[in-house]
């Protein structure tokens, strides 16, 4: 199984990458790990009791509301572990089910920070996999904007740190996705 992180600003279209990454390439398997939804499962009954909201099928206004405790949240276990608490849970997810084993490629579809001497890209470094970073163009052929200060600060340094970076144009389709990530050749990843 090889790894792959994608990295990139929140709508810059990191799960797009990944679903067109399967639709792409049907002779792969994939599977996707995503640090967010560990926060999701902590915090799902809490947003859900306290506003109704399910963070498993809510609104893009939905997600917005809560997103800011999601990422509040995150970012104190980050502190309080140096930056290990994910990667110990991406490491338990990889070593424990099988469907993650079996896989061609495990894509990691969130990878967001580097502030820590080992952290996010570099865990993904460590076990031979690949970083990829994903920048968005609107309609008017400007980046999507980073969505909050810590976007701000580690999207740079991510990118930085990525082998392949791709700056992709708001693409409406599901087939021209596929037709664009073909153009790219991405796989096989060696």
């Amino acid at each position: 199984m090889k790894i792959i992180g994608i990295s990139g600003v929140s709508r810059a279209g990191k799960d797009t990458l990944y679903q067109g990454l399967l639709d792409a390439y049907p002779e792969y398997t994939f599977t996707r790990l995503s640090i967010a939804d560990f926060i999701r499962v902590e915090l799902a009954d809490f947003i859900l009791n306290h506003t109704g909201i399910s963070v498993w099928n809510s609104t893009p206004e939905e997600k917005e509301m809560y997103r800011p405790l999601m990422v509040w949240y995150g970012n104190i276990k980050r502190q309080q572990t140096q930056g290990k608490y994910f990667l110990d849970r991406l490491q338990e997810q990889l070593h424990t089910r099988s469907v993650y084993v079996n896989s061609d490629y495990c894509v990691i579809t969130d990878i967001r920070f580097k502030e820590f001497v080992f952290d996010e890209p570099d865990w993904v470094k460590s076990k031979g996999g690949t970083m990829i970073h994903l920048r968005r163009l609107d309609d008017t052929c400007t980046s999507i904007p980073p969505n909050n200060e810590l976007e701000s600060k580690n999207d740079p340094i991510l990118y930085q740190l990525s082998d392949i970076s791709i700056t992709w144009p708001t693409i409406p389709t599901q087939k021209g996705i596929v037709e664009y990530i073909r153009t790219l050749e991405l796989l096989p990843l060696k």
